[in-house]
């Protein structure tokens, strides 16, 4: 069974760590639309047509296919004053408390936004005046990100778990550190 968990954590932070790539070249993108239209519009006075529209579609990909990798990495804020003073098996169990919290709404979020980009693709619905550009991608990304999202949450609750009843040590803080290092390697925490 540890095998098992082993290869989903591992499946699992290598989808994350494509979407992040996939955030990233989201962003290098945008960025050269943007820097494309202040040139066009500074030489020659014609603006690239649509750069807010695709800006605002595509900053929904770099933040929803990052939000995974960023949670797995414990990049997300937190505020641990008032448990350091806790027992660390209450703190793990409490760690696992509100991973199960953020998966009830990450998987509340996923699903409204599976509907909305669904209703999207069926209405055909767009943005943009000059070039029209359907919203259903955008919508599918934060779908997918959630999704993604809500796995990690489960592989930290059951983490924590592990950890509050002594099955495991606890390796989401190790990773933290490692990452934080750079001394993090694929497959071990």
């Amino acid at each position: 069974m540890r095998d098992f968990w082993r290869v989903v954590r591992r499946v699992q932070s290598r989808i994350e760590d494509a979407l992040a790539w996939v955030a990233g070249a989201i962003m290098l993108l945008m960025m050269l639309v943007v820097t494309l239209d202040v040139l066009l519009r500074n030489l020659i006075n014609r603006p690239f047509p649509n750069t807010f529209e695709v800006s605002e579609l595509s900053m929904v990909g770099v933040v929803f296919l990052g939000i995974a990798v960023t949670q797995r990495l414990k990049g997300h804020v937190a505020i641990e004053m008032a448990t350091n003073w806790l027992p660390e098996r209450a703190r793990r169990l409490l760690d696992a408390a509100g991973c199960l919290v953020g998966l009830a709404l990450v998987l509340t979020v996923t699903w409204r936004a599976a509907l909305l980009a669904w209703e999207a693709y069926v209405i055909g619905d767009y943005m943009g005046a000059v070039v029209r550009l359907p919203v259903w991608p955008s919508r599918s990304l934060v779908v997918l990100g959630a999704a993604v999202l809500a796995v990690r949450l489960l592989l930290d609750a059951t983490e924590h778990v592990a950890s509050a009843v002594g099955r495991v040590p606890a390796p989401v803080e190790r990773r933290a550190e490692a990452a934080s290092t750079g001394t993090l390697q694929e497959g071990r925490p």
